[in-house]
């Protein structure tokens, strides 16, 4: 029986794509992908990537071995995901979306001499939609029929996973303000959006037997300022789906859904870089921050009294103890320029501290 290993895919501006032992903190493979988007299977087996020149991949995850790859002189491949069921997996290009069905197995199995994937059937496109709109997010929700889209005139929809045709528009932010993050909470059937104008909503749906879902409940609808637009860059459920995390390159910011009310704000003393907001699976209670120095913990000790805001440095409030210290501005201009540029999971900063 072969250990399993925690792997880490990491893409990069530049299209290279890196895989790192969690463990032992080593480089396993490198692969000159071209890859600009990346998403991984629920199963852990694969990787699909798309490119600006739209074309598209899917990969084995342990080794970043091409499976299959179809070039394409069309729309810029702007984000994707999978079904949970693995079954198929979106790319939302344009005002295009299509859908593949990957034929990949359910469960990940490790081998030490053979591709963990036996001879896939090559994907192919099984739906494809196109509107007058452009399609700038998207999230899928756990049973593999529909997945959530939202677009750049504001709207959020329901579409159906089997062809790719829109289903049922859900609501709309501001009229023309382009909704750029989408969140679903499957247990609670919460859906979460922001837009470029830093807005935020919150609904609770109920099932529907006929259109999938509809809207129940209004959780929240909060407007950014109204002379200071700052546009949000990540949304976050809590595990148990009862705290929305919403933060800016300048704020953090925590909220309540049950009782609709903010619990607190974190300002930064300088604008971040790259960051990243995750669940710690380890501890519920617990986010994690990933940022260009390291890693950082908000527990929810910290969400004790009364709402106000906080002028803090993550790295002096919230660093793991058994860590050093580390501070902005500690790291070269060069790292942080790396880091900045360096996409999803950036770890060069390593080599220049």
């Amino acid at each position: 029986m072969v250990e399993t290993v925690p792997l880490l895919a990491v893409a990069y501006e530049d299209g290279g794509l890196c895989l790192f032992d969690c463990k032992d903190l080593r480089l396993v493979q490198m692969a000159e992908a071209n890859a600009q988007v990346v998403c991984c299977s629920p199963s852990g087996t694969a990787l699909a990537t798309g490119n600006s020149d739209g074309m598209v991949q899917l990969l084995e995850f342990e080794n970043l071995q091409l499976l299959f790859k179809v070039n394409a002189v069309d729309y810029g491949v702007q984000c994707m995901t999978f079904s949970s069921d693995n079954a198929r997996f979106f790319d939302m290009r344009g005002t295009q979306c299509n859908v593949w069905e990957s034929a990949l197995p359910s469960a990940k199995t490790r081998k030490d001499d053979a591709s963990s994937i036996a001879a896939p059937a090559p994907p192919r496109i099984v739906g494809i939609s196109d509107g007058e709109v452009e399609i700038t997010t998207v999230a899928t929700e756990t049973t593999g029929d529909h997945f959530f889209i939202g677009k750049s005139d504001g709207t959020a929809w329901l579409y159906r996973a089997s062809d790719g045709k829109p289903q049922k528009l859900q609501y709309r932010h501001g009229y023309q303000m382009s909704v750029t993050m989408t969140a679903w909470a499957n247990e609670d059937r919460i859906l979460v959006t922001a837009d470029i104008a830093g807005r935020f909503i919150a609904y609770q749906l109920r099932r529907d037997v006929s259109v999938g879902f509809n809207t129940a409940q209004k959780l929240l609808d909060v407007r950014g300022h109204r002379l200071r637009k700052t546009a949000i860059n990540q949304i976050l459920l809590s595990p148990a789906n009862d705290l929305l995390f919403v933060s800016t390159y300048e704020w953090d910011s925590v909220w309540d859904l049950e009782t609709k009310t903010r619990l607190f704000r974190y300002e930064f003393d300088a604008p971040r870089l790259a960051f990243d907001w995750i669940n710690n699976l380890a501890d519920p209670s617990e986010r994690v921050l990933l940022y260009t120095e390291g890693a950082a913990t908000l527990g929810l000790a910290d969400l004790r009294g009364e709402d106000g805001v906080q002028s803090l440095s993550p790295f002096q409030a919230r660093r793991r103890t058994d860590e050093p210290a580390h501070k902005l501005g500690h790291a070269s201009l060069r790292c942080q320029e790396d880091c900045a540029r360096g996409g999803r999971g950036c770890v060069r900063h390593d080599q220049h501290a």
